[in-house]
């Protein structure tokens, strides 16, 4: 599950919001698809198109990602829109 947070830095920075995602642990299937998130996001990061990762964390219940908040939809509105941009003829660039 993703929530929108508000971080406050240690320090003179200004708080801001960012995204967290939440992930029950205690399987080893949850480990492996958290340590894979985990390696994706590590692998974009400085990339303007993928989500920025700020923070990882563990507690005894789950795993946490704090990522940049990105404003607009979600991927599933793009592509959904997209599909039926399909179906009417019309072609959508996602980028």
């Amino acid at each position: 599950m993703v929530h929108r947070v508000l971080v406050t830095p240690a320090g003179s920075e200004p708080a801001f919001e960012a995204a967290r995602k939440q992930m029950p642990t205690g399987s080893p299937e949850a480990r492996t698809l958290f340590a894979a998130e985990v390696d994706a996001l590590k692998a974009g990061l400085g990339c303007p198109y993928v989500v920025q990762l700020l923070d990882v964390r563990t507690t005894a219940t789950h795993h946490e990602l704090l990522m940049e908040l990105l404003q607009g939809g979600t991927l599933a509105d793009e592509l959904v829109g997209q599909a039926e941009g399909d179906k009417n003829g019309e072609r959508r660039r996602v980028m």
